[in-house]
């Protein structure tokens, strides 16, 4: 008896990147599909890189052509990534995000245009605006980053041309840093300026990039359809916050409050955002050292913020927090027990510090942590009253939490 031959399943070949040079219509079907292969970010990388190449090579119409298409895939790609600036740098070294955001500069807007752009940056059209602030958010960004000591660039994907890549790649970037430094001020005056834009914008998607050069009257014509819309809040919401950063890299405090503050007000108008981007662990940090409270308006403040609260109240609603904290165990046991020490500090014969001790023990029963013997010698003299309301605690919380329900006060 012969032996079964079992077919093998074919592995799919990637597509090439010069394949959508061919066909640039298959690159948003391919992108579409979340298992992607190449992924974006490697061919974003893949066409800058190309671009790169070919732009010392422009004697025909031709290579010309092929130098300008390479650039609109590769901004094709970012308008995919919804133009999401840390996803680009995640996605290529800093030289590559110079060339594609200047490339962006370059095809929407006439060069004449470039000595008025700092002081009329709320007349622009929505993509001469987009691919400025683009640059010049990237432009901080880039500032605030390599003011501090940092390793070498890993070097990954395309190495850039002649000698030692690691050299080479530091050199240019080093190069890309003193041309953006050198430009802060106007990158921070447009920016400023741009506060006072008053309408909602939008964005170039992957269908409508290629149509928006200054030399290509088409996108006149286009429907407002074919266009991302963002609201003037979350444009400006951004824009705070970047500014913030910036100001609080300076040292300029009071400055930083406010563009902080002015983030913080206009948060609970930012529904879904697409183009908002904002390091909420960075956000509340910066909140800290300017004394700002860090609770976007319209939010629920946090328990541990709740219980701070109580803190300073006289201890108002104490043990009903301390009981929904059990349920949810958002608070760390280490925090509860600083709770109870500054009630002992005030209150240590009373009954409310004994609640206290009560509700943080349950804790740690539910947690798995050994109670402390102290605790369990104030219960054998404890009042009636007292081990009721421990028996009731621990009911109250093993009950809600079997049943997946929460204690709101």
């Amino acid at each position: 008896m012969e032996p079964q031959i079992i077919p093998r399943v074919p592995t799919p070949v990637p597509i090439l990147w010069f394949e959508f040079l061919l066909n640039q219509n298959q690159l948003e079907t391919h992108l579409s599909d979340p298992d992607a292969d190449p992924s974006a970010s490697q061919l974003l990388m893949q066409f800058v890189d190309q671009s790169i190449k070919a732009q010392g090579n422009l004697e025909t119409s031709v290579q010309v052509k092929k130098v300008r298409d390479l650039k609109i895939l590769a901004l094709k790609v970012a308008a995919h990534m919804k133009w999401n600036l840390g996803i680009i740098q995640e996605s290529l070294p800093l030289y590559m995000v110079h060339k594609l955001l200047k490339d962006f500069m370059e095809l929407v807007s006439n060069p004449e245009l470039k000595e008025q752009v700092m002081t009329t940056s709320d007349r622009l059209d929505d993509h001469i605006l987009m691919a400025f602030m683009l640059f010049n958010r990237w432009s901080v960004r880039v500032i605030i980053e390599n003011s501090y000591p940092t390793k070498p660039p890993k070097i990954t994907g395309p190495q850039a041309p002649n000698g030692n890549a690691a050299l080479n790649v530091a050199g240019i970037n080093d190069m890309v840093i003193k041309t953006v430094r050198d430009m802060t001020n106007e990158s921070i005056q447009f920016m400023e300026n741009s506060l006072s834009m008053p309408r909602d914008i939008t964005i170039p998607t992957i269908e409508t990039i290629h149509k928006l050069s200054y030399e290509f009257p088409a996108f006149l014509e286009m429907s407002l359809s074919d266009h991302c819309h963002i609201s003037n809040a979350e444009f400006i919401q951004q824009l705070c916050f970047d500014l913030g950063s910036y100001y609080f890299h300076c040292g300029q405090i009071e400055k930083t409050a406010g563009m902080l503050k002015k983030a913080l007000d206009i948060n609970s108008q930012v529904q879904d955002p697409v183009y908002c981007d904002i390091n909420k662990q960075k956000l509340k940090g910066l909140c800290a050292a300017c004394n700002l409270d860090f609770m976007p308006q319209g939010s629920q403040p946090s328990l541990e913020q709740r219980l701070a609260s109580s803190l300073k109240e006289e201890y108002k609603g104490l043990i009903d927090l301390l009981i929904e904290d059990n349920i949810l165990k958002e608070v760390t046991l280490q925090y509860r027990q600083l709770i109870q020490h500054d009630v002992h500090s005030k209150q240590p014969t009373s009954d409310l510090y004994l609640q206290v001790c009560t509700c943080n023990a349950v804790r740690q029963i539910m947690d798995g942590v050994p109670l402390n013997p102290k605790y369990i010698q104030m219960l054998k003299t404890a009042s009636k009253e007292n081990i009721t309301f421990f028996t009731m605690v621990m009911n109250k919380d093993v009950l809600l939490k079997n049943n997946k329900y929460l204690i709101l006060g």
